[in-house]
């Protein structure tokens, strides 16, 4: 695949805007200087957490700098209001059941009209509300989304149904307090939450995943065999609490999502 053409986005950050659901939606696009022109790129969301913003994210998540050494376009979605409507949280997004997975949607199209994008090679990831959006996003996008990473968060969407397995890979803090790692209600919201075991599980029964989880690194479990090819991954990290970025094992998210995503991309 090649693309004609320039790109309309400068290197660095791309504030943009557009309209859905009677609402002036915003994100970020970071383009790095080191893209080449013309050959077509991954791109990668990343969704910041409940209260947080872009700018927030991008300065937590580390992408960027992954981004610059690999030639990723990334994309920093605002919530309304801060939050992200997985179903059964958060905030003004999901009281108001907002189009998120529209939005998500909308911005592919709007990008890959000023960008050259790879559409097999389009990702999402995220921190805790972000992430639990990322799974509704496997849940509900995979027709778009090759594979997704959710950070601090477990899959909530119920019914989970995609149009194909997907990949995933989750990172969760054993000692995380606001989504605890065994699961149980949670925070002042009172939502059930699986726990970081059950989610895994329960991805594990949507891919079509058998046999026993393999150690494919220091504190991650691995299904493999499973549907098309997919795998299904849980990282559990000690000693870390909610914010799985600043894990006490320095564990690099960037770097050990990017190795999946880039083995995986839409079929």
């Amino acid at each position: 695949m090649t693309c004609t053409g320039s790109s309309t986005l400068k290197a660095g950050n791309n504030k943009a805007t557009l309209q859905l659901g009677g609402r002036t939606r915003s994100y970020v696009v970071y383009v790095p200087s080191s893209l080449k022109a013309g050959s077509p790129a991954p791109l990668v969301f990343d969704f910041h957490g409940h209260g947080g913003n872009a700018s927030q994210e991008a300065s937590a998540s580390g992408w960027n700098k992954k981004a610059d050494k690999v030639g990723i376009i990334m994309v920093y979605p605002e919530g309304v209001d801060s939050s992200w409507n997985v179903g059964n949280c958060c905030g003004l997004a999901m009281s108001e059941k907002v189009d998120d997975v529209g939005f998500t949607k909308a911005i592919i199209e709007a990008v890959s009209k000023a960008a050259c994008i790879d559409p097999k090679r389009i990702y999402a990831t995220g921190m805790s509300n972000g992430a639990g959006f990322v799974h509704r996003l496997g849940c509900e996008a995979a027709d778009v989304i090759a594979a997704i990473a959710p950070a601090s968060a477990d899959l909530v969407t119920d019914p989970c149904k995609p149009v194909r397995p997907i990949s995933v890979l989750t990172v969760r803090g054993l000692t995380d307090t606001m989504v605890k790692y065994e699961g149980g209600k949670t925070g002042s919201t009172g939502w059930f939450d699986p726990g970081a075991k059950e989610s895994l599980e329960l991805w594990k029964t949507i891919d079509g995943c058998t046999g026993s989880p393999t150690t494919p690194r220091q504190y991650c479990e691995s299904y493999t065999q499973c549907s098309a090819g997919v795998e299904n991954t849980l990282c559990s990290l000690p000693d870390t609490g909610h914010d799985t970025y600043n894990n006490a094992v320095k564990m690099n998210l960037p770097d050990v999502i990017w190795e999946m995503f880039q083995r995986q991309p839409m079929p």
